[in-house]
């Protein structure tokens, strides 16, 4: 579906703007069987930063072609690990990731800067926090296209002129900064009828204050 991934906010965000022709559909590449999980590590922000994306939110519910994110579902992704896993392979992650990650310490996450990729609607997540977690987890993994982010409007092909007010308007806006002291396993649904309901924490692994 996606040709090239950006490899930074700039080069996104510039093909944003130049845009002509209408943004991905994100549901196009999502499984029809209802029961499809995938297994995912995230960093969930703090309640306040979540407030701070109310505004934005609210104003991507109202173009046509955008599904906003809910509150619940607020997060800055790490990596997939498993689609439909067992409760064995989930042990199997949980222990791997504990392996990789011993000694991984916390890490500042800025939320600021509206932006676009090419099926999803983000808010950039500054951090180096993400990508060390990442190469640990996944070494094959082309950290050159790993961009933080937190998404808030999955598209189903809108026009990108449709969207260039409500992301240039909050452009300049930051959202907060947090200490992300943990990162979740969490089992998502993500068949096309039930994606963005809540999630199931399958674990929870803290990383060091060191």
């Amino acid at each position: 579906m996606i040709g090239t991934w950006f490899e930074s906010y700039g080069e996104a965000w510039n093909y944003f703007l130049t845009r002509e022709t209408s943004l991905e559909n994100f549901w196009s590449v999502l499984p029809e069987p209802e029961g499809s999980i995938l297994a995912g590590w995230l960093i969930e922000p703090p309640p306040q930063v979540k407030d701070a994306a109310h505004d934005l939110l609210a104003r991507l519910g109202q173009v046509e072609g955008v599904v906003a994110v809910p509150r619940h579902f607020l997060h800055i992704w790490i990596h997939g690990v498993a689609h439909d896993p067992t409760a064995d392979r989930i042990s199997e992650l949980v222990d791997g990731a504990r392996e990789v990650w011993a000694g991984q310490g916390s890490c500042e996450i800025a939320l600021r800067h509206a932006n676009c990729f090419h099926d999803a609607a983000i808010v950039e997540a500054h951090t180096d926090g993400v990508p060390r977690l990442l190469a640990a987890l996944n070494p094959d993994a082309d950290l050159r296209v790993c961009l933080p982010h937190m998404t808030v409007g999955y598209l189903r092909s809108p026009s990108a002129a449709s969207m260039r007010d409500v992301l240039t308007d909050f452009r300049g806006k930051e959202l907060g900064s947090f200490q992300a002291d943990n990162v979740r396993l969490c089992l998502i649904p993500i068949a096309r009828s039930t994606f963005m309901r809540p999630w199931m924490v399958a674990a929870t692994h803290s990383l060091s204050s060191a």
